[in-house]
């Protein structure tokens, strides 16, 4: 039985304006390669390091789910790195074996133009 809830959800549909995101700096990984993980890793070792990235957008595979507890392991000394690299590969969790477009910084954000808004 589902309780009744107070809160609709809310769909926003959103396109992105190529032209612009064309004009900013990004970084694009094709592939889940070791440059992909150097990458992740970098980017994590510290809080997210948001805001210290050179780059507005970063597209790529979505790393594993662990990855968070995975860089924790690491700093505390309970992995090496080469440990982390085997487990963050998608091959390695099947439920997340899909790409993303990760919008760094505020100005990647202005390449996004919403075209709907649903209460579902």
């Amino acid at each position: 039985m589902r309780l009744p809830c107070k809160y609709k959800p809310l769909l926003l549909t959103y396109k992105i304006n190529l032209d612009k995101i064309k004009l900013m700096n990004g970084i694009f990984f094709k592939n889940a390669s070791d440059d992909w993980v150097k990458f992740i890793f970098e980017h994590r070792i510290e809080i997210y390091n948001i805001g210290k990235s050179k780059y507005d957008y970063v597209y790529g595979h979505i790393a594993d789910g662990k990855t968070s507890l995975l860089i924790e392991d690491f700093k505390l000394g309970k992995i090496t790195y080469d440990y982390f690299r085997k487990k963050i590969y998608p091959t390695e969790c099947k439920v997340f074996y899909y790409d993303q477009l990760f919008f760094r910084s505020d100005l990647s954000v202005t390449a996004l133009e919403k075209i709907n808004e649903e209460v579902l």
